[in-house]
């Protein structure tokens, strides 16, 4: 009988690929889900940020040479909180700015922008799982344009009477610590 021995770095990089794979196959299939169809107005970011998205897991996919299963772990719990805020979010998930209502449930309680800071954690973790460099240069790239789409949001919901109440207990990524109660 022979044994047939495999070298772990040869078998690692396929299975990290093939997990960042599914995994962004099921973010697309639970974003496709839980959003209704949106035809995004000229200046709103939204073409240019899912340009590096795509950039970022392409690279991802042709320079990556075997990253991490720590990788793994954020770009889930990026996904994860993604589709929560877009799930409390409902029908109020569009590129276009402004609501009729204020959302302060879900992951909202928490943060003003947590389908953004999902949007990071999904980037970093798909750059880290496939150990791409130019993937994550790709991500950091989304950043300052984040940013801008927070600002514009922000100002857009200044409207809302509990808009400035809300903004004081939470920050645009985590709540604020010692400014009131973040969990209400």
């Amino acid at each position: 009988m022979q044994v047939v021995q495999r070298d772990v770095q040869d078998v690692g990089p396929a299975r990290l690929t093939a997990v960042f794979v599914l995994a962004i196959a099921g973010w697309i299939a639970g974003e496709a889900r839980l959003t209704v169809l949106d035809q995004p107005s000229p200046g709103t970011l939204a073409l240019p940020t899912g340009l590096l998205v795509l950039a970022s897991h392409a690279l991802g996919l042709c320079t990556g040479g075997g990253g991490s299963w720590w990788g793994a772990a954020l770009l889930g719990g990026g996904i994860a909180l993604r589709l929560a805020a877009i799930r409390s979010l409902g029908a109020s998930f569009t590129s276009a700015l402004g609501s009729e209502a204020l959302i302060v449930r879900g992951p909202y309680r928490l943060a003003r922008h947590p389908s953004e800071l999902g949007l990071w954690a999904i980037l970093f973790g798909g750059a880290w799982l496939l150990g791409s460099w130019w993937a994550a240069a790709a991500a950091i790239a989304v950043v300052p344009l984040s940013v801008l789409r927070c600002a514009r949001e922000d100002a857009a919901l200044a409207c809302h009477p509990e808009h400035a109440a809300w903004g004081r207990r939470v920050g645009w990524f985590a709540p604020r610590i010692g400014r009131g109660d973040a969990t209400r």
